[in-house]
């Protein structure tokens, strides 16, 4: 955010000086820019890694838990920080480490290590590291994963983002306690990888790996409780899901998904289904066979319409339908009676049911770029009711009652009112003065 204000404003400031120029001129120009705000940011973060530094120095050494040496120009720990052995917490990220160090051996109860933004050699040496169990690695451009982490018996989470790994070693199986690992933003693709040697992990995260089908071993991760496969190129789903019998979040978005098959019955422990940006034109029916999800998200799919009983999922609380082709409010969504978060902003709805009172438990609901254009009365019932957006809905009158919903926080009115004051609306303007004065964030 502070990069596109700071370009901006130099761009009006700067360029709208320039006559008319070449369009590559216009480019450099804007190059210029971008490196010389670059620059700027990286003196600033210089500037506080050298103060972090300095404060430090004057504490006493058993008094330091976490140390934080980000953008220090660093390829060593400095000595006096080695007398801090009760440090539990390193952050070495965008420095010019080319190894684990070894002297974060020094630390005894070192827990987790950050030495992301580093140039690393996947074959330099890892120290003996035994009480460690957090270790990210990502953006050091890896091609593999670095030699001897058996050296770190405990580690318990591998970050690897977004780096250059096509294969994940057989040896990394010895690593009893490793859970959680991430290898988002990873070519796992171009060699077919095989993760069968990850079958104790819990969590794994492979989002953004240009994959067209699960990587080899899927099946044996049969502890697994969270999976991250978003922005990948999944068309299907195989057969061996239905080992994955604890999962409790599973995130698919973004792939070429149309459907899912009969055993995702399976994951009977299942919360949190996202689905955004997919294919899909119906909800797959098996979907109702999990009873204890929490959240559904359809986001961006080409929905018309929800199976009639979607009411047997009376768990779910946070229901994800915007960017559909809706036009009729689904009447089911009224007997999910658990619903705290509703969103169904961008569809075609003109009109909402008073059933929809019977959601006592709704704090947020979104409903803008639809065609309301008369505030539905049902709102007026949601007494839990804390963020409201109808923004370019065409609603221009809004009723009195709106102030009696007292847990409101947030009401969004964006594009309904004329550009000019309106006499015949002065109810209206009255109303969301009252609502501001009262505390709510009105954006209209």
């Amino acid at each position: 955010m502070r990069l596109a204000r700071f370009v901006f404003c130099c761009l009006i400031i700067g360029l709208s000086s320039m006559p008319m120029a070449l369009g590559q001129a216009k480019s450099d120009s804007l190059k210029q820019v971008l490196d010389a705000y670059r620059l700027e940011e990286k003196k600033a973060k210089a500037e506080k890694a050298r103060q972090r530094l300095e404060h430090y120095r004057r504490q006493p050494p058993d008094s330091i838990k976490t140390i934080d040496l980000s953008w220090a120009d660093l390829d060593s720990i400095p000595d006096f920080l080695l007398q801090c052995t009760r440090v539990t917490s390193l952050n070495l990220s965008n420095n010019r480490f080319e190894s684990i160090p070894a002297d974060a051996a020094k630390f005894p109860r070192l827990l987790n290590i950050n030495l992301s933004f580093n140039p690393l050699n996947v074959d330099a040496m890892v120290p003996r590291l035994d009480s460690l169990s957090t270790l990210n690695l990502s953006n050091c451009k890896l091609s593999g994963i670095p030699k001897n982490l058996l050296q770190i018996p405990r580690l318990k989470r591998l970050v690897l983002e977004h780096n250059r790994i096509q294969e994940v070693p057989r040896k990394l199986r010895k690593l009893k306690q490793l859970e959680k690992v991430s290898l988002d933003h990873n070519p796992l693709f171009e060699k077919g990888v095989s993760l069968k040697h990850l079958k104790k992990v819990s969590e794994i995260s492979l989002r953004q790996c240009k994959l067209l089908q699960l990587p080899s071993g899927y099946q044996r991760w049969r502890g697994l409780e969270n999976i991250n496969l978003a922005q990948n190129r999944l068309t299907e789903l195989p057969k061996g899901i239905k080992n994955w019998k604890h999962l409790k979040t599973i995130n698919l978005a973004d792939n070429d998904l149309d459907s899912l098959p009969p055993y995702c019955a399976r994951w009977s422990q299942l919360q949190d289904l996202i689905l955004y940006k997919n294919e899909f034109l119906s909800v797959p029916l098996v979907i109702l066979q999990l009873s204890e999800l929490r959240q559904l998200d359809f986001y961006y799919n080409q929905l018309r319409d929800l199976p009639h009983n979607l009411d047997t999922l009376q768990n779910l609380e946070r229901l994800y339908l915007s960017y559909n082709e809706i036009e009729v409010f689904p009447p089911v969504i009224c007997s999910l009676s658990n619903l705290r978060w509703l969103y169904l902003h961008h569809n075609g709805i003109s009109a909402l049911p008073i059933e929809l009172a019977n959601l006592q438990s709704l704090q947020i609901l979104h409903l803008q770029e639809n065609d309301l254009v008369v505030f539905p009365e049902a709102i007026l019932r949601l007494q839990q009711l804390q963020e409201l957006d109808v923004s370019e809905t065409g609603i221009e009158e809004l009723p009195l009652d709106l102030a009696k919903l007292t847990n409101l926080k947030l009401f969004f009115y964006r594009g309904n009112l004329p550009t000019e004051h309106d006499d015949s609306l002065a109810e209206t303007y009255t109303l969301l003065e009252y609502l501001r004065q009262r505390g709510v964030e009105v954006f209209y």
